[in-house]
């Protein structure tokens, strides 16, 4: 009896434990699903007009001792608890996202707001438990606060800053601590016998005690501020909490994280420095440990603190799990360790013992790339090439580090001269790089450069060679042929040893006798009655023994042999009727030698007449070198060697006056005034009536328009059909015209009147020697692609009757580019002859109105979804005005909190032309609103500067791309002002 009752009062205490969660979950099941499966929609909204919020309920309710346990544990365990490890997962799934470079300053944290945006949906289920942990609950519990805690940290990770700071200012003025009988919290008070102000609350200390959140929620809030760009308010309340007496000790390692952060993101490293170190020692996670002493060494490597920067690398060494983290912080060690001990040191062996280590083999490429980079800072270029080919041969697999590898080896072997080599590793990191590496587009530019480069060098070693092997006596040269004969077949008998060893191994199993299985055996037997060609397994067997026996042997016999010797042998009549011949390679030789050997005798140039074929190769080939280096691939400082050898081996050449106006152009590259300002003088002095002297000279404004309508005159021409016409206008003007912007459009319509007319050969010179050199710009980019449709010749007259021709000159253009920003010109005399034209009697027929001019052809192009930049460009842009400008649109950025994301800042397109940049926006409408926006307040900003010295344009980043490869930045404005309406 006494269990029976034992057993109803312990169900009657289990019901009344359960009453409130079946109570609560039938209420958060009504409330989410909106009542009752059977009432209708109407109903559904009148019961949610007039529902309560179960908050609102339990506030009208005394709180009770068990009412207070219950509501404590139930918002603990059921919403917080979830909350945060949803929270957690969150940024331990952005962590392994993204993706660190150690040779740069890190990023604070392991994250980035683009990688959390990939944790959406973890993000709102944070904020949705929050929310509904809130609404569900006695608002006096004491875990409420951590749930508006959580709810401002998804906010603030999902970057949406107002509603977060809205749940960070609750908690501090909810949470205030208030004076007992007086409603209104007061924040802000003297503590006890301190004279400074207080606005943290005090925290209980003991193991059971629960952390009230205001405090942190303050430390938040000078994030949230920090990223609203309210600096003066993050850094009043910053400066508040780091001198605050009641700080709890609990928070302080938070604390000087969040100042070093702040003063992080504001880059006073000083600062940073400061509270990093506090924020290490406080610091439990070893993960941030470590990433936080390797960035504060990086930082007092910047400050030149080298003795501390190896100390925290050393921290970040020892603390780190991370692999690539540990080589770099050996790697910044031994590179301070060489720096201070001199050249000679080699502190490298730590990293030298990581290569061999199973546990770093994923980074042997960067390890190996490293050590190489530690190999050239004390000048051993053998032992850099030997780990980069190292780091090359490292993995199979695509990886930047393996490219980087490649064009530090291209670099290399440019510098000393083997541009065959630079052009094979500069092909290897195109097939090591991978797919997405945005450098892909210019390495291929970069690569059919050195190809040509390597092309045009071999054309002057093989001369040279040849005319040393002239120089020597005949006795002596014979011995030398026959050895580089030699030297050439045992090269190729290893070729083809190879080849057939290589054939030996990929060789097919059923090939070989008594290893075929059932079924071949019976296709086998079943083709013996079948001719030999007939069966395609005879065949391939017989192929590969013949290989095996005779190798690559030519489809000739003993007979054509002895025929092709004797062809070659001078018979005696010849000898004895022939007149007195000049020396020949082959004179006083023996009769006995080979083919191969008397070819190559043949190319020895001992008579005058190909000594200067020989010089005349080597001089175009330095000249055609000297261009590509210069042009296409950016180094004058090559190009003026290869053109000085050109004048020591030949002072003075019949083409002087071309060699002296690159030599001027490249020197103004090198900013080496003095030579520039000899060759220019040269030029002008002794050759004046040229077309590279007239193109130093200023042009005066009547020969402009004599120029211009020369070229209006020939397009009219063209345009009516007349093309020996407008040959002969092109003529005139190429005599009398300098070498500048005019001279492509020039080139590329005398290459279309070569083409209407069918002089096809002389048309493909000019559209060669336009793609050549000018690649970047329009006229070159629309010869290749006159040149790539030319083998199929149907389809080139249709593209030739759409082509647009460079259309007459504007009045715009009749002050057309400095010549020093072109290369120079080289070509040849038209064939036809223009018609004399006296202009005292007869008027140009240019006189009459041109032709309307079509659209010019330009790389540029619209694109509305394109992430786009607004730039500001100056009339006379100089270093202080530039400066001055960039810190007051900084300021004016900074107070708009529409446009806090933009950055403002400097960007050199050439030494000459400097422009201020403001990035990054995501499409076009929003570069069009900031551009009318920031051109409103510029005449503020920019005060005491005219309104017309500088001016507004938007560019989208492909076309940005496009303008630092051309330079052609008057071109990019003629096309904003042809398809955008601003005013």
């Amino acid at each position: 009896m006494m269990k029976e009752k034992f057993s109803r009062v312990r169900h009657l205490w289990l019901g009344l434990l359960l009453l409130p969660f079946c109570a609560n979950a039938q209420l958060n099941i009504n409330q989410i699903l909106g009542g009752e499966q059977n009432n209708t929609t109407v109903q559904q909204d009148s019961l949610y007009a007039t529902m309560e919020v179960p908050s609102e309920k339990l506030a009208n309710k005394k709180f009770t001792l068990t009412r207070r346990w219950y509501q404590n544990l139930v918002t603990h365990f059921n919403f917080v608890y979830n909350a945060r490890q949803n929270l957690h997962m969150a940024l331990e799934t952005a962590t392994r996202l993204h993706q660190d470079d150690y040779t740069r300053l890190l990023d604070f944290y392991p994250y980035t707001f683009a990688e959390l945006s990939q944790t959406g949906n973890l993000l709102d289920s944070v904020i949705f438990r929050a929310s509904v942990g809130i609404q569900v609950h006695d608002p006096r519990g004491k875990w409420i606060d951590d749930l508006y805690l959580l709810l401002g940290k998804a906010f603030y990770y999902e970057q949406k800053f107002i509603e977060a700071e809205r749940a960070f200012q609750f908690i501090n003025l909810h949470e205030a601590p208030a004076v007992k009988g007086e409603y209104t919290p007061v924040i802000g008070s003297l503590a006890e016998g301190s004279t400074q102000i207080s606005i943290a609350s005090p925290e209980k200390k003991g193991f059971f005690h629960h952390h009230p959140s205001r405090n942190e929620a303050l430390l938040w809030l000078v994030k949230t501020f920090l990223a609203e760009q309210q600096t003066a308010r993050a850094r009043s309340l910053l400066d508040q909490l780091l001198h605050d007496p009641r700080f709890p000790p609990r928070l302080e390692g938070k604390l000087y994280e969040t100042a070093a952060f702040f003063y992080y993101q504001l880059q006073q490293y000083d600062q940073v420095i400061h509270y990093l170190r506090k924020a290490i020692a406080l610091q439990t996670d070893k993960m941030l440990q470590s990433r936080w002493a390797y960035l504060l060494g990086q930082i007092e490597m910047q400050q030149k603190d080298t003795p501390h920067a190896i100390t925290a690398f050393h921290d970040a060494l020892r603390l780190s799990h991370e692999p690539l983290l540990q080589f770099y912080a050996a790697y910044q060690i031994a590179l301070l360790q060489q720096v201070s001990a001199g050249s000679g040191a080699q502190p490298d062996a730590p990293l030298v013992e990581m290569a061999r280590k199973n546990k770093y083999e994923r980074y042997r490429d960067i390890i190996y790339h490293g050590l190489a980079q530690l190999a050239l800072a004390r000048s051993d270029t053998a032992k850099a090439i030997a780990d980069l080919l190292s780091s090359l041969h490292a993995q199979s697999s695509k990886s930047r580090a393996r490219g980087n590898s490649a064009l530090l080896l291209a670099s290399l072997w440019m510098e000393q001269r083997q541009f065959d080599r630079a052009a094979s590793y500069v092909d290897t990191a195109l097939q090591v790089l991978p797919d997405d590496d945005p450098r892909r587009d210019s390495l291929n530019e970069q690569l059919t450069a050195l190809r040509a480069l390597a092309h045009q060098m071999g054309i002057v070693a093989r001369q040279d060679s040849l005319q040393q092997l002239a120089a020597l006596p005949p006795d002596i040269r014979l011995q030398k042929v026959h050895a580089i004969w030699k030297d050439m077949l045992a090269r190729q008998r290893q070729a083809q040893r190879a080849e057939q060893r290589m054939a030996s191994e990929v060789r097919p199993q059923s090939s070989m006798p008594g290893m075929q299985n059932p079924a071949t055996q019976a296709n086998a037997q079943s083709a013996a009655g079948q001719w030999y060609f007939n069966n395609p397994d005879l065949k391939a067997r017989g192929y590969v023994v013949f290989k095996q026996i005779w190798g690559n042997r030519p489809l000739v016999d003993n007979w054509r042999r002895a025929s092709a010797i004797q062809g070659f042998t001078p018979s005696a009549t010849a000898t004895l009727t022939a007149e007195p011949a000049q020396p020949t390679a082959l004179s006083g030789t023996d009769s006995t030698l080979s083919i191969g050997e008397r070819t190559l005798l043949a190319h020895i140039p001992l008579n005058p007449e190909q000594l200067k074929t020989s010089n005349d190769s080597i001089f175009h080939a330095l000249l055609e070198a000297a261009r590509i280096l210069a042009f296409q691939l950016q180094r004058p400082d090559l190009a003026k060697d290869q053109l000085n050898a050109l004048l020591q081996r030949n002072p003075q050449p019949d083409n002087y006056p071309e060699i002296g106006y690159l030599l001027y152009l490249i020197y103004r590259q090198l900013h080496d005034t003095s030579q520039a300002m000899y060759y220019r003088e040269v030029l002008i002095k002794n050759y004046p009536e040229t077309e590279f002297a007239r193109a130093l000279q200023p042009a005066s404004a009547p020969h402009t328009f004599r120029l211009s309508t020369l070229y209006d005159s020939a397009y009219a021409c063209y345009v009516q059909q007349r093309y020996a016409e407008a040959l002969q206008w092109i003529q005139q003007a190429q005599a009398h015209h300098p070498v500048d912007s005019l001279q492509m459009q020039l080139t590329l319509l005398q290459a279309m009147a070569f083409m209407k007319i069918g002089s096809e050969d002389s048309a493909r010179q000019l559209l060669e020697r336009l793609a050549l050199q000018y690649p970047g710009l329009p006229a070159g980019a629309e010869a290749k692609r006159i040149l790539d449709v030319w083998q199929h010749k149907q389809e080139l007259i249709a593209h030739l009757e759409s082509l647009s021709a460079p259309g007459p000159t504007q009045q715009d253009n009749m002050h057309p580019q400095p010549i020093a920003s072109q290369p120079p010109s080289r070509a040849n005399p038209i064939p036809v002859q223009p018609k004399t034209v006296d202009s005292s009697t007869t008027a140009p027929p240019a006189m009459q109105p041109p032709p309307a001019r079509p659209v010019s052809p330009t790389p540029y192009a619209l694109n509305e979804k394109d992430p786009h930049f607004v730039i500001l460009l100056f009339q006379h842009p100089d270093a202080r005005l530039l400066e001055e400008a960039t810190q007051r649109f900084t300021t004016y950025l900074h107070a708009s909190k529409s446009d806090s994301g933009i950055l403002v800042g400097p960007y050199a397109l050439t030494p000459t032309q400097t422009m201020l940049v403001f990035r990054i926006f995501p499409d076009e409408n929003h570069a069009l609103e900031f551009l009318d926006q920031i051109r409103a307040a510029a005449p503020a900003l920019l005060k005491g500067l005219p309104t017309n010295d500088y001016v507004f344009y938007i560019i989208s980043r492909s076309n940005f791309i496009i303008l630092n490869q051309t330079k052609d930045l008057t071109g990019y404005v003629q096309f904003f002002n042809d398809n955008y309406i601003t005013q």
